[in-house]
């Protein structure tokens, strides 16, 4: 099973695996989400009819439909609009002949507290819109790509403070109080934007530094004390 979005796709898909099971990935009103999706992805309406006969055309098998509302969306709405389109695909498929079996709403959902939409809020606009446009006995599978929603909370990711540096202000004072306003304390850790962090860049993630010394101070304890019964077993061994 595969998506495609356009004519170039389905002609290598007619070309290396044309018993390949296919969903049509639609477009969407993304513009509410923090990262916009539809901008590289999906097949507008209009196109989507002329992907589908052309399918029907390479005698390829289209199953069902696909859509992304943006990752981090934030207007529910947004969700309603895309199964709405998703019905109006699904009825240009049956009068091409095609018995489409399965939907795909995508991801987005929010995997934290602090986010403006809660996921319970989508859930409340998701449902009736299911019912409405796919109810239970329309035998269509319904699945999603809950990602963020399942790992965005789920680790603590664990930096170490490897250098630190004190930025000035252009102008500074004599005086001592005002000095210590004035001045700026740089921190580096030991990862960055082109590793871990690269969330910030394309997610537009925003991270919460909180230190952990007491932590810090009992795994060093731990790690001296693994070492010191470490040594002592192999000089045990090796007086055996």
């Amino acid at each position: 099973m595969m998506t495609f979005d356009s004519e170039v796709e389905l002609m290598k898909v007619a070309r290396c695996h044309d018993n390949a099971k296919l969903v049509l990935r639609i477009a969407t009103d993304d513009s509410k989400a923090v990262c916009r999706l539809s901008v590289k992805f999906g097949a507008t309406l209009k196109c989507s009819r002329l992907l589908l006969e052309r399918a029907k055309e390479l005698g390829l098998d289209v199953i069902g439909v696909s859509f992304h509302v943006g990752s981090g969306c934030t207007d529910p709405e947004t969700y309603s609009q895309a199964i709405s389109d998703a019905r109006y695909v699904f009825d240009m498929g049956a009068e091409l002949g095609y018995n489409m079996t399965l939907l795909d709403i995508g991801g987005g959902f929010p995997g934290s507290e602090n986010t403006k939409l809660k996921f319970e809020e989508i859930a409340a606009v998701i449902n009736p819109a299911l019912d409405k446009y796919f109810p239970v006995d329309c035998g269509v599978r319904i699945i999603a790509e809950p990602g963020r929603y399942y790992i965005a909370s789920a680790y603590t990711l664990a930096v170490s403070i490897i250098a630190k540096k004190v930025i000035m202000k252009e102008q500074s004072s004599s005086d001592e109080e005002d000095w210590a306003n004035d001045r700026t304390l740089m921190y580096y850790v030991n990862d960055g934007v082109y590793g871990s962090f690269n969330c910030i860049l394309y997610d537009h993630a925003h991270v919460l530094p909180t230190l952990h010394k007491k932590n810090l101070i009992l795994l060093m304890l731990l790690k001296r004390a693994i070492n010191v019964l470490t040594q002592k077993y192999i000089v045990h061994f090796i007086q055996i």
